[in-house]
This record gives structure tokens, sequence and C-alpha cells, in this order.
């Protein structure tokens, strides 16, 4: 084993951490907001249940798979997303902000704010 591999996979490590914590800050200060779709749900090996969902910006199709919280609602449910402005591929799902019946679908570009009261605290990162 070379010995720079040890110092090379720790700054390769915190590049990664760095770059995860960056885009998450940007989904954060440009985010926009739509509906997910629940759209079913398979085992993990690590992790248990993960709920498959999928969401659409401008016409395009993306989707992701998170955690089930306990009760969550999975048939026919739609949570809140928040995604990226510039790059929907990086989002967050908020299983416990459903999206209230009301409210058919979301604008095709999302909105700057969800269309319904939720707590600030449920929003932060």
């Amino acid at each position: 084993m070379p010995k720079n591999l040890p110092i090379f996979l720790l700054l390769a490590f915190g590049w990664l951490i760095y770059y995860y914590f960056q885009r998450a800050d940007e989904v954060h200060a440009k985010g926009k907001y739509t509906i997910g779709y629940v759209d079913g749900a398979h085992w993990a090996v690590k992790s248990g249940k993960q709920i498959d969902y999928s969401f659409s910006v401008a016409g395009r199709a993306y989707s992701g798979g998170e955690d089930e919280l306990p009760q969550m609602q999975r048939e026919n449910a739609r949570y809140l997303i928040k995604y990226d402005s510039t790059s929907p591929d990086w989002h967050a799902v908020y299983f416990t902000v459903p999206i209230p019946d009301h409210i058919k679908e979301a604008p095709a570009n999302g909105w700057p704010e969800p269309p319904f009261p939720v707590p600030d605290k449920v929003l932060q990162r």
C-alpha cells in the first residue's frame, strides 16, 4: 500500500463532505417547492424500507428514495419537495409535510414558497 494513500483518502473524503454541504446550502438558498408523489417502496439492505418518490420541474421528471417514517401515508400520498432551482437533481423531500387536498398541482417551475403554512423549523436544513 502506498504510504500516501491514507492522506489521499482523507482528503477525498473531506472534499466529498464539503461538496455535500455546499450543495445542501445551494438547495436552501436557491430552493423552490413542488409536489412529490409516492410511487412505492422497496427494502434496502442497510436502512430498511425506502419510499420511492417522483416529481417534475419544467416538464422533466426526477425521482428519489428516502427512509420511511413511522405512520406515514403511502397510498396516493403527496409530500412537499424543495429543490435547487438551477439543478433539481439536488432536492429534499419533507415526508412530514403532506400536500393539502385543495392543492391539485404545482406550477411547472415550482413555487418560491410553499403555498400553504409550513413551520419554519420544519424547512430548516
